[in-house]
């Protein structure tokens, strides 16, 4: 029975992550659908803003943990969620109509947050035995403060002076594109790498990453593509704060019972 129970488990890769959030999405998209907008840019400012800062609280707390764990690949990963959390709260806060008006900041720290975010978890998929990934672990609390205020210095800096933001262009195209591509590329070639890892160890965090980065895949296509305000636009929102509940959850269940990642 515990063999069946393991093989159900299974079946359900980050593959089908990847297709169902797509999936509605297109659905989403289907002309029964293409009136639907929700223009709240209230709800996004508060929303946004709050869910994100706290977020970006917990994501430090991994790291935290990553480093008394003397783990680096959850040091990396909660790197790569400061990354996405500090940059979605500068999203919300610099929300037109509210603290700013019309400003590059809010798309652009968008297209930031995927990147880095990408980045750092395919840096969390490359072998520890790496010079350069042996470098950065030797330094674990200053990355992990250090990239923290960097990020927070970054973010106050683009608010009061939007203007400096346009040095990176992230937003236009084909700028744009080769970001997004580029996110894409790393966020499924480390889902890959942790799935592999997960048939191997059959650890959750593994199985959490691998699902997350689908999600987070799935965001990027359609906060590329979609249209602002639209029912479906909305629903990248959603995947990244699943993809990071997904994260804290299995970090927790593979700690609490004393669990390491070896």
């Amino acid at each position: 029975m515990n063999t069946g129970m393991n093989i159900k488990k299974k079946r359900f890769t980050p593959m089908w992550s990847l297709t169902i959030s797509l999936a509605v999405y297109l659905l989403l998209l289907l002309p029964t659908f293409s009136g639907i907008s929700f223009v709240l840019p209230e709800e996004h400012f508060y929303i946004v803003s709050l869910t994100s800062l706290i977020a970006a609280g917990i994501s430090y707390g991994m790291g935290v943990s990553g480093i008394r764990l003397r783990n680096l690949q959850v040091l990396f990963v909660a790197l790569g969620f400061i990354s996405l959390t500090i940059f979605f709260t500068l999203h919300g806060l610099s929300t037109p109509g509210f603290l700013l008006e019309f400003n590059p900041v809010v798309s652009v720290s968008v297209q930031m947050s995927f990147l880095l975010l990408s980045f750092f978890l395919w840096l969390s998929t490359v072998p520890g035995n790496n010079k350069f990934i042996s470098s950065l672990g030797s330094n674990n609390r200053l990355l992990l403060g250090g990239w923290t205020l960097l990020l927070i210095a970054l973010s106050v800096l683009f608010f009061f002076r939007n203007e400096l933001i346009l040095w990176i262009p992230l937003d236009s195209a084909p700028l744009n594109w080769i970001v997004a591509l580029t996110t894409l590329f790393l966020s499924l070639i480390a889902g890959f790498r942790f799935w592999r890892a997960y048939q191997y160890t059959q650890f959750s965090l593994q199985a959490g990453l691998a699902h997350a980065t689908a999600l987070i895949s799935a965001a990027q296509v359609i906060a590329s593509t979609g249209e602002l305000w639209h029912i479906s636009w909305w629903l990248y929102h959603f995947l990244l704060l699943g993809a990071v509940l997904i994260t804290v959850f299995t970090l927790i269940s593979q700690f609490s019972f004393g669990d390491t990642l070896g």
